[in-house]
Order: C-alpha cells, then sequence, then structure tokens
C-alpha cells in the first residue's frame, strides 16, 4: 500500500512541469498567438513561427480565455528559446504562470550578390534580398539598403553572407594595415612616408601609422584618405 502511495505522489509531483506536448491545443494556440504579436511589435515584417517546449500543468489546465498576456524578459527581439510570464485573469495563479518556447525569426534582408573583397566599395548590384533565418544570430543584421550607401567592407565577404554594421566603413575611411602616405612636418621640412594604418577609429579622425621606412610609429590626422598629417611621433 505505500508503494502504491509513493508512486502515485510521484506521478502527480511531475505532472506539475510535463512537457508541452500532448497539453490542451487551444492553450498552445493562445500562448503561439500572444508570441507572434509581440515579436511583429519589434519586426513587423517578420515570419514567425512558434513551438510551446513547457507548459506549467496549472497553465494547460486552464481555458484559453483566461490568459491575457506573455511577458518576455530583456530588450530586442524575443527569438530562439525563451521563458516567458503568462499574464492571467487570476492572479493567484501569477507565480506558476510560466512558460519556455522557442520562437524561429525570420527576415528579408540584403546579402552579398557576389563575394567582396576588402576595401571594394559596395553598389546596390551587389546585393540582393533573401528570407533569412536570424534565430540564433546575437546581434542584428544590417536589413536597410540605406545603410549600404558610399560604403565598403572591411573584411572579406562571401557571397551569399549578410552583413553586419562591423562590416562596413565610410568609402573615404581608412582601415587598420592600409598601405597610406603621410605628411611629416617639421621644422619647416615636409616629407613624405610611406606608413601602414595601425589603428583607425570610425567616431574619429586621428589615426595611428607604422612607418618600415623609419620604424617609427606616429600618430596622425585624416583629412581625406589622400591626404593625412603628421600630429606626433610616438
Amino acid at each position: 500500500m505505500f508503494k502504491v502511495f509513493c508512486f502515485l505522489f510521484l506521478s502527480g509531483l511531475l505532472l506539475i512541469g510535463q512537457p508541452a506536448l500532448g497539453q490542451d491545443n487551444e492553450v498552445k494556440d493562445k500562448l503561439k498567438t500572444l508570441a507572434a504579436e509581440q515579436v511583429k511589435t519589434n519586426c513587423s515584417s517578420c515570419k514567425i513561427e512558434v513551438e510551446c517546449k513547457w507548459i506549467s500543468a496549472k497553465i494547460a489546465s486552464l481555458p484559453a480565455n483566461r490568459i491575457n498576456d506573455l511577458y518576455f524578459s530583456g530588450a530586442g527581439i524575443p527569438k530562439g528559446y525563451v521563458n516567458a510570464k503568462v499574464g492571467l485573469e487570476d492572479t493567484a495563479l501569477a507565480n506558476s504562470a510560466s512558460v519556455q518556447l522557442f520562437i524561429t525569426v525570420r527576415k528579408k534582408i540584403p546579402v552579398a550578390r557576389k563575394t567582396l573583397k576588402r576595401g571594394e566599395v559596395i553598389n546596390k548590384k551587389d546585393l540582393t534580398w533573401k528570407w533569412q533565418d536570424i534565430t540564433r544570430l546575437n546581434r542584428e543584421p544590417i536589413s536597410s539598403i540605406e545603410d549600404f550607401k558610399n560604403k565598403t567592407v572591411t573584411r572579406l565577404i562571401q557571397k551569399g553572407s549578410l552583413f553586419f554594421a562591423s562590416d562596413l566603413a565610410g568609402a573615404n575611411q581608412l582601415q587598420t594595415g592600409d598601405a597610406v602616405e603621410m605628411l611629416y612636418s617639421e621644422g619647416g621640412v615636409q616629407i613624405k612616408i610611406n606608413c601602414i594604418v595601425r589603428k583607425a577609429k570610425k567616431e574619429s579622425n586621428k589615426i595611428r601609422l607604422y612607418s618600415k621606412e623609419t620604424r617609427q610609429r606616429y600618430l596622425a590626422k585624416v583629412i581625406d584618405k589622400n591626404k593625412i598629417i603628421w600630429v606626433k611621433t610616438l
């Protein structure tokens, strides 16, 4: 008798947090709809697929019309495996009102129509629009064609690849490793020194250079890509 009691007790504990599989379809459909609506507020053009991975037994046993909302933690688009609190009419169940979902997000974004070499200026003909699964990306890809205007690529971009902000630089912006001529001026003497860009910052017009000829490091000011003026020797 005692063994039977223990078996029934343990079975009851397992039912408290059983997987979503086999739970009431109306509850799952309501949760999927609410999750998709949440994602759409952050990405109206995205295609959304939602799977219910786990639902607390208390939530699964409720009528679907008692579920009012879903609350995700964190900013940005909820995607991948996410936990959410369920907004209910019955506030007494609030502490146990949790679910786990897997949200697949697809977005139509520009990708490389061909392989692009580092430093190459991007034209519209170099891009094509494709639906991409962005579910597992930990950063946001570039989705506006305007972000490519007057930009060059900072690394080798393979055909079909999507772009991130770090992949682009201004067309007149120098990049680490670029060969440049620096105008050195001191004591009324001006000479041009061949240098390599060692460090270039997007938010500054100052760059660090190194010259194999002089074996010196310099700080220089960029007037434009073809006019770089010595500031000091480091």
